[in-house]
This record gives C-alpha cells, sequence and structure tokens, in this order.
C-alpha cells in the first residue's frame, strides 16, 4: 500500500485524528512513521506498517492481561473454590484483600500465632516432658526396688516411643508444609 498521511490513516484505522494523536505520541518512537510531519511538511505513514504494529501492540496488551489476571488468580488459588474461580480480577483481588485484613485482625486478637514462637513453645514443652518423663522412670523404679535390667528397659521402651513421636511429627508437619506450599503455588493436586 502507499504511504498515507495522517489523516488518510485515521480514516483508514476507523479513529479521530486527535485518538491518532495520542497513539503516536503514547508509542513514541517505536510507532511507525515514514516521515515526521512539520511546518510545510505532512506526515507519512506505511499503512500495512502501522496495521501490523497496532495488531501486535493489541496482542501483547492481550497477553499482559491474561497473565494478571492468572496472576491475580494464582494468589487466591490456596483460598478459591469453585465459585471464587468465576470472578474476575478485580473482584478476586478485593476478596484477597479483605481476607488479608481478616487475617491481620485474627493475629491482633491472638487468634493466630507466629508459627515460629508455636515451635519453639513446643519445643520447650516437649524437653521438659522428656526431662519428668525419664525421672519418672528413675524415681519408680526406686521407689518398687526395680531391677537395673528393668529400669533400662522401661527407659530404652520410653526413648524409643519418644522416637517414634518425634519421628510421625517430623512427617506429619513437613506433608502439612508441603502441601500448603503447593496449594499456595498452585501445584496441589486434586
Amino acid at each position: 500500500m502507499p504511504a498515507v498521511n495522517k489523516r488518510e490513516l485515521a480514516s483508514l484505522l476507523r479513529v479521530s485524528a486527535p485518538t491518532l494523536d495520542r497513539l503516536i505520541e503514547r508509542h513514541g518512537d517505536a510507532f511507525p512513521v515514514l516521515q515526521r510531519g512539520d511546518k510545510g511538511r505532512e506526515w507519512s505513514f506505511d499503512a500495512d506498517a502501522v496495521r501490523a504494529f497496532l495488531a501486535e501492540y493489541e496482542a501483547a496488551q492481550a497477553e499482559a492481561a491474561r497473565e494478571r489476571t492468572d496472576a491475580v488468580r494464582q494468589a487466591a488459588l490456596p483460598i478459591a473454590n469453585e465459585d471464587e474461580q468465576k470472578l474476575k480480577p478485580a473482584e478476586l483481588l478485593a476478596l484477597a484483600k479483605a481476607r488479608m485484613i481478616a487475617r491481620q485482625e485474627q493475629r491482633e486478637a491472638g487468634l493466630l500465632v507466629d508459627t515460629a514462637s508455636v515451635r519453639a513453645a513446643l519445643g520447650a514443652a516437649f524437653a521438659r516432658l522428656n526431662s519428668a518423663l525419664h525421672a519418672a522412670v528413675r524415681q519408680v523404679a526406686r521407689d518398687h526396688n526395680l531391677p537395673e535390667p528393668v529400669t533400662r528397659a522401661v527407659a530404652a521402651a520410653l526413648a524409643d516411643a519418644q522416637r517414634e513421636f518425634v519421628r510421625s511429627a517430623d512427617e506429619f508437619l513437613a506433608t502439612e508444609e508441603r502441601d500448603l506450599f503447593a496449594a499456595r503455588d498452585g501445584t496441589l493436586a486434586a
């Protein structure tokens, strides 16, 4: 197609002259211009190149919009149910913000606690329980004059039970943590 001026290009694109001016300004040097207009000199465009440029730009904008929608949906995955999957990105964002506010209020009310604090408190409590149990075994053995081999066997059985408990707890916590991160990342299988 031969070169066209600004008025002809606006007509071909079915936009107003001010809209075409805004397009040229928005895209700057990336907008395909054969010759920039000036006093006494008309603008010149390759209409096919402009159409291809605008089609590519619109496709990139549509892809960016899809990526934003996907990002919002990913942020909502751990909390989204089937109905929420049908919400628009703005609605999902509003829902996520409302949930963040609710979590903050729960945290401030003491309904949610820091996991590191809970782990430290549980660790200290189990250490005290461990000492108390072993002391109780020794005390019962002394009080009832149990032979040393029996005392050792009871202490060993207690130690085995504690190790099994710790192994089970670690396994459970690892599974819960893995599932939590998988759900957050959107990789949890349904």
